[in-house]
C-alpha cells in the first residue's frame, strides 16, 4: 500500500509540474473581464454625479430622458478614451518587452502587466471612494496598465513561454488549452462582476481584482521556472531597465515578421498573420454589437439574459479548446491549418445564425454552433510559433498581440458606425457582413495549407514527441534548435533528444 500511495503522489506531482502559465492567463482574464462592466458602471456614475450633482437623478436616470441621453453619450466617449490610453502605450511597450523577453527570459515580462494593473486598480479604488474626483484622473489607470504592457504583454509572454517549453508535435494542444483559459476566465469574471457590484460596490470589486493579480504574481515567482535563450542570456551585472529601453528591441520586433527566411517561411508567416487578423476583425463585430443587437426587439434580452449568453458563449468556446481540439488533434491527426479552417468556418456560421435569430432559444444555439471558433486563434498562434526560431517567439507574439489590439480598435470604429446606419432596415446586417468577411482568412489559410503540403516542410501528423514538462527541460530543448525549426530533420532530432531526456 505505501508503494501504491507513493506512486500516486509521484504521478500527481508529475501532472502538476506540467501546469505552467495556464493559471496566469486564467487569473489575468478573470480580473480583466471583471473590470470591463465595473469600469463602465463607474464611468457612468461619475459622469452623472459630476454633471448633475444629484443622487436622486443618478439613481433613477431612466426616468430623466434628456439627462440619460447625455450621460450615455458622454460615458461612451470616456470609455473610448480609456481604451486609447490602454491600447497605444501597451503596443509600444510590447514592442520593447517582446524582444527583451527573448534575451532575459520570460518570467519578468509575465508579471509586469499585473504590476501595472495593480497600480491602475488602486486609482480605480480611490475614484470609487471619492466619485467626485475629476474624470480625467481615471485615465491614469489605463495609462499605467499600458506602459507596463497590459493585455498585449500578458498574451505575448504566456504564449512565448508555452512555445519555448513544448515540442512542435504537442504545441498545438498546449496552446489550445492555454487559449481556453481566456474563455474560462472570462466566464467566471463576467459571472462574478455583476453580482459583486450589486452586493459589495465598486471599491470591493476592484480590490478583488487586485487580489487576483497578487496571486498571479506570487504564483509566477514561486512556481514557474524561467526560460532563457541559451545563446543570448544577459549578463547578471547588466542594468535590466537600461537593457529594456534599448531601441534595438523596437527595431528587432518590427523586422521579425518581415526578414528573409529559408523555404518561403516568411510568406507563410505573413499569410498566417494576415488570416489571424482577418478572423479577429470579423469576431470583433460580435463583441461590439451583440449587446445592442440582443436588446433590440424582437429579442428583447434583459441584462441578466445577456450575461447568461456571454457566459455560455465563453464556456462553450473553452470546452471546445480544452476538450474537443485535443481529441481532434490526437485521434484525427489534423493539421493546424485544418483546425484553423474549422474554427473560422464555425465563427462565420455562428454569426449568420445570430443575424437571423428572432427568438431567444435560437440565440442560445449560437454558442453551441460556435464552440469550435476558438480553434482559429489557437491554431494560428501555434502555427506562427513554428514559423520562427524559439529566440524570436517573444518578438513575434508581441507583433501578433499588438496587431490584435489595433484590429480590435479599427473594427470597433467601423462596426459601431455601421450598425446605426443599418439598424432601420436590418439589424443583423453587420453580422452577415462579418460572416462574409470570414471567407477571406479561410482562403488564405487554404493557400498556406497547400504551400506547406507542397514544400513538405513539416508534418503535423507526427505525435511521437513527449511534452516538455518544465523549464529545465525547455532550456535543453531550446539549445538544440538552430535557425530552421520547421525542417523534418530537426523535428526528428528534437524528438530523439526529448526522448533521451
Amino acid at each position: 500500500m505505501p508503494s501504491v500511495s507513493s506512486a500516486r503522489f509521484t504521478s500527481c506531482v508529475g501532472y502538476l509540474r506540467k501546469v505552467t502559465v495556464e493559471p496566469v492567463l486564467f487569473l489575468y482574464m478573470i480580473a480583466v473581464w471583471m473590470q470591463y462592466p465595473a469600469l463602465q458602471a463607474l464611468l457612468y456614475k461619475k459622469t452623472c454625479l459630476l454633471k448633475y450633482d444629484s443622487s436622486e437623478i443618478c439613481d433613477n436616470l431612466n426616468e430623466y430622458e434628456s439627462e440619460e441621453k447625455y450621460v450615455q453619450s458622454e460615458t461612451s466617449h470616456w470609455i473610448l478614451y480609456t481604451n486609447i490610453c490602454l491600447t497605444l502605450p501597451s503596443i509600444i511597450s510590447a514592442a520593447f518587452i517582446g524582444s527583451w523577453s527573448d534575451k532575459i527570459g520570460r518570467k519578468i515580462p509575465i508579471i509586469l502587466p499585473s504590476i501595472g494593473a495593480v497600480f491602475g486598480l488602486v486609482n480605480y479604488v480611490l475614484n470609487s471612494m471619492f466619485p467626485k474626483l475629476p474624470l480625467p484622473l481615471i485615465l491614469l489607470s489605463p495609462f499605467l496598465n499600458g506602459i507596463a504592457g497590459g493585455f498585449v504583454t500578458c498574451i505575448l509572454s504566456v504564449f512565448s513561454y508555452m512555445s519555448n517549453i513544448t515540442s512542435e508535435s504537442n504545441r498545438t494542444i498546449r496552446v489550445a488549452v492555454l487559449e481556453s483559459m481566456s474563455f474560462l476566465g472570462g466566464t467566471i469574471g463576467l459571472s462574478l462582476s455583476g453580482v459583486l457590484l450589486d452586493h459589495l460596490g465598486f471599491q470591493y470589486v476592484f480590490v478583488i481584482m487586485i487580489v487576483c493579480h497578487f496571486i498571479l504574481i506570487v504564483y509566477t515567482l514561486l512556481w514557474i521556472d524561467d526560460v532563457h535563450p541559451a545563446d543570448q542570456i544577459v549578463e547578471q551585472n547588466t542594468n535590466l531597465c537600461r537593457h529594456l529601453f534599448n531601441l534595438t528591441h523596437f527595431k528587432e520586433s518590427a523586422i521579425c515578421l518581415f526578414r528573409p527566411r529559408d523555404g518561403h517561411l516568411r510568406r507563410n508567416l505573413l499569410l498566417t498573420f494576415g488570416a489571424f487578423l482577418g478572423g479577429f476583425f470579423a469576431f470583433s463585430a460580435h463583441n461590439d454589437l451583440a449587446y445592442l443587437y440582443l436588446r433590440h426587439a424582437p429579442r428583447n434580452f434583459t441584462q441578466t439574459e445577456y450575461g447568461y449568453y456571454l457566459g455560455f458563449t465563453n464556456a462553450m468556446s473553452g470546452i471546445g479548446l480544452i476538450v474537443i481540439l485535443p481529441l481532434f488533434k490526437h485521434y484525427l491527426l489534423l493539421w493546424d491549418t485544418i483546425l484553423i479552417i474549422i474554427g473560422f468556418s464555425a465563427r462565420g456560421i455562428a454569426l449568420i445564425v445570430l443575424a437571423v435569430s428572432m427568438v431567444k432559444w435560437l440565440v442560445f444555439l449560437v454558442p453551441v454552433i460556435g464552440m469550435f471558433q476558438g480553434f482559429g486563434a489557437a491554431g494560428c498562434r501555434a502555427l506562427l510559433s513554428k514559423f520562427v526560431d524559439k529566440d524570436e517567439t517573444g518578438k513575434m507574439f508581441a507583433f501578433v498581440a499588438s496587431g490584435e489590439s489595433l484590429i480590435t480598435l479599427l473594427a470597433s470604429v467601423i462596426f459601431n458606425n455601421l450598425y446605426p446606419a443599418t439598424i432601420s432596415f436590418y439589424p443583423g446586417f453587420c453580422f452577415i457582413l462579418a460572416a462574409a468577411m470570414m471567407i477571406i482568412p479561410i482562403i488564405i489559410i487554404g493557400f498556406v495549407h497547400k504551400f506547406i503540403k507542397q514544400e513538405d516542410r513539416y508534418s503535423l501528423f507526427e505525435n511521437t514527441e513527449e511534452p516538455v514538462a518544465n523549464a529545465n527541460q525547455a532550456s535543453f530543448s531550446y539549445s538544440v534548435h538552430t535557425s530552421s525549426i520547421l525542417s523534418r530533420t530537426e523535428t526528428e532530432m528534437s524528438s530523439a533528444e526529448t526522448q533521451n531526456i
